[in-house]
């Protein structure tokens, strides 16, 4: 007799689990309205534009050995090392003395010493690009923004520089 209670007893669905299921159904409900809210035609959304043009940028590589920077030339294709994206093509190559900073115990501070046997090197990179609002997205898929890190890859070596300039090129 006393199991029989218990089996009544579980298979009646109380005031509680009524709740809890229309508490459910509210909150399902109300994230499918906001989802189709969002999606909404009438609400001003960014446009993509799939027209390319051509983009210039600059990569800085610092401190790079002059053994290593001597083998790098110009009309190489570049290559991004982590995801194989064709990021450009280097137009020029600009060599200059590579910096860093030191203490000047003399004088009591930090001042710009050039590093021997290294150079900075500046990559003039031209590629066909998607230039959107937010970003611009080069001919193989990869994003280019000032300040950002590219490991990229010539036939001279592997290297890490960082992009410090971007232009449109007009044609």
């Amino acid at each position: 007799m006393e199991k029989n209670k218990d089996q009544k007893r579980r298979s009646v669905i109380n005031l509680f689990d009524i709740a809890l299921i229309l508490v459910a159904l509210a909150l399902g409900g109300l994230l499918y309205y906001a989802n189709r809210q969002a999606g909404d035609p009438g609400q001003d959304v960014p446009t993509v534009s799939t027209q390319k043009t051509t983009v210039r940028y600059t990569v800085e590589v610092a401190s790079l050995p002059e053994e290593m920077a001597d083998q790098f030339k110009a009309g190489e294709p570049l290559i991004d090392v982590v995801k194989k994206y064709f990021i450009g093509t280097v137009e020029s190559i600009e060599k200059g003395p590579s910096r860093r900073l030191v203490t000047d115990f003399d004088q009591k501070a930090q001042v710009l010493a050039e590093e021997p046997g290294r150079v900075t090197l500046l990559l003039h990179v031209t590629a066909e690009a998607v230039v959107e609002e937010l970003s611009i997205t080069v001919d193989g898929g990869y994003a280019v923004r000032i300040g950002k890190s590219v490991e990229g890859k010539l036939s001279g070596g592997v290297f890490r520089g960082t992009v410090v300039a971007i232009e449109r090129v007009d044609k």
